[in-house]
């Protein structure tokens, strides 16, 4: 059993915003709950680098039978939902997660512990749970739109869980896992999310919807800028993790192989075009080699910047 640090937990308001969520579902032929499990993974996809991943969905297993009422236990199952980085409308983006949901049901009281023996070897499948509970709390109603706390979601064996019920998400965590200022830049993400779904049901699913200047891992704090130049980032992102998404740009993606495959077939067609670029201040900040005296540089894949060359036209001033 894997040791804990200490509990801790946030809660996110929404039901300032249930009329347009609801309005969301209905326009979706969908539920709130559809609605709600689609703001998860908008969230979920913001905080990984992998174009298609998996978080945990709570699904109720009861019987559907005569009888069913009598027989005990909680018929609780968490099972692996499947999801990528999200594309289109808002509304389109929930009629995408409530189709996953129909085809998933069927299998919902297939027990996650066998699960993780056959597709992972018994190692932990998941690290995050989102579960809808469509029944009213009393007395949970607060003024503020976030309120930090206590885990309200107990303990559990998941790094991360996300609780929707009585007009808010409650996140609950563990300090090895994510630290509170982590915890409530992820709160604040969840909000605007959901205030974007609300607002404009045909707005852009793929917008970013991040806190100023907040960028959050599922590991500790807020994660601070590297060091640096740009190109060495670049390079070193791609050496870690090539085939993560690197550009979107409408429906097609690149990953960081990709991309830097394209950039460096680019550099060699404009350095045999004979093209060189403007730049101020001579080379360009990160570049692999320079010539003496600064008035040239060598960047990814041998194009040439030079500084104040005449005739240039490809665009770097």
């Amino acid at each position: 059993m894997r040791v804990w640090g200490e509990r801790h937990g946030v809660r996110v308001q929404f039901a300032d915003l249930e009329e347009g969520l609801r309005g969301l579902a209905l326009k979706a032929n969908t539920s709130l709950k559809s609605v709600l499990l689609a703001a998860h993974l908008k969230v979920m996809s913001a905080v990984t680098s992998d174009d298609a991943f998996h978080t945990g969905v709570v699904f109720h297993g009861r019987l559907e039978a005569p009888g069913a009422d009598r027989v005990l236990g909680m018929h609780l199952n968490t099972i692996p939902f499947p999801a990528v980085r999200p594309m289109g409308t808002w509304r389109e983006l929930v009629e995408q997660v409530y189709a996953q949901e129909a085809e998933i049901w069927a299998h919902r009281r297939y027990p996650l512990p066998a699960i993780q023996r056959e597709a992972a070897g018994g190692e932990r499948l998941l690290s995050v749970m989102f579960e809808h509970q469509n029944f009213d709390q009393s007395g949970s109603s607060t003024s503020s739109v976030i309120e930090t706390g206590a885990d309200e979601n107990g303990g559990n064996e998941f790094a991360l869980s996300a609780v929707a019920a009585a007009g808010a998400i409650h996140l609950g965590t563990s300090t090895d896992a994510l630290g509170q200022d982590g915890l409530a830049a992820l709160a604040s993400m969840y909000r605007l999310v959901l205030e974007a779904m609300a607002a404009d049901f045909d707005g852009d699913a793929s917008a970013a919807c991040l806190p100023e200047g907040a960028r959050v891992g599922l590991a500790g704090e807020a994660v601070e800028w590297p060091g640096g130049s740009a190109l060495e980032m670049f390079e070193s992102q791609a050496a870690s993790t090539p085939r993560s998404v690197a550009v979107v740009c409408a429906d097609e993606r690149l990953s960081y192989e990709e991309l830097e495959k394209r950039s460096n077939q680019l550099a060699r067609h404009l350095r045999g075009a004979g093209c060189w670029c403007r730049f101020r201040g001579g080379c360009v900040p990160g570049a692999q080699s320079c010539r003496p005296g600064g008035d040239a540089c060598v960047v990814e894949g041998g194009c040439g910047l030079r500084a104040g060359r005449p005739g240039a036209s490809c665009g770097a001033s």
